[in-house]
């Protein structure tokens, strides 16, 4: 009987490379950007059935007939972006890191808990089991079985004395960081500043297709400075 064995490559962790202030403000980006576009996925998805949805800086609510549609397109991206992650991870010589980050970007700790937690983020499978009549256990067991298999890959893939502290910053503390910039820094001050009588009646403060500019204009900042932090964190660690 021929047996089937996987070679998970070892991605050598250490504080001096993932802990310097470059590596943590691009990882952190990383999940913002991650974040932004989870939201941006709802929102094509009701765009495009024509629906209508809420839409705040750092969280989406779509409703209509719908919207169990429109709710799944987001944990879909999730799905999507963790399997690629696995995918690199396993099989690409120079996009290991790559992928472990994407794993890990994409916040799966908030898909995981959704269910246990109903004040978490990552409520919309919460939303689409109960919009289907899907008991929570059996709901929550098929998003774990999505989620665990690139989170098991990941943890032993960490080469380092203390894997188990590696994993628990990246699963556990990063979303939370993720969760703090977009929510302080995105629903109460860019939020409040669209809302503001300084900007009221201002270009920034108007919406494109719902989207009010200012957040636009935010999500590109984020994006440049990612690029920006990326090749600044990369030309610090080359030898």
């Amino acid at each position: 009987m021929r047996t089937v064995t996987v070679d998970i490559p070892k991605l050598s962790v250490s504080p001096e490379e993932n802990l310097s202030l470059w590596a943590l403000v691009a990882i952190l980006l990383l999940s913002v950007i991650y974040t932004r576009a989870h939201e941006y996925s709802h929102i094509i998805s009701v765009v495009l059935q024509g629906c209508a949805f809420t839409s705040g800086f750092g969280w989406v609510s779509p409703y209509g007939d719908n919207r169990v549609v429109s709710t799944l397109a987001g944990p879909l991206l999730t799905y999507i972006v963790m399997w690629i992650g696995l995918a690199l991870l396993l099989k690409s010589r120079n996009g290991k890191r790559a992928g472990f980050e994407l794993i890990f970007a994409s916040l799966p700790l908030f898909r995981m808990a959704g269910h246990m937690f109903s004040t978490f983020p990552g409520r919309d499978e919460l939303r689409i089991s109960r919009a289907l009549h899907i008991a929570d256990p059996y709901a929550a067991a098929i998003v774990w079985a999505i989620v665990l298999p690139p989170l098991v890959f990941a943890y032993v893939s960490i080469d380092s004395r203390v894997r188990a502290a590696w994993f628990l910053f990246y699963f556990v503390v990063l979303p939370f960081m993720s969760a703090i910039v977009v929510s302080v820094l995105g629903d109460s001050l860019i939020m409040s500043l669209v809302k503001s009588h300084r900007l009221a009646g201002t270009p920034v403060a108007s919406s494109f297709h719902g989207i009010p500019v200012v957040v636009l204009l935010c999500d590109a900042a984020v994006v440049t400075s990612f690029l920006l932090v990326g090749r600044l964190n990369r030309q610090s660690t080359e030898p």
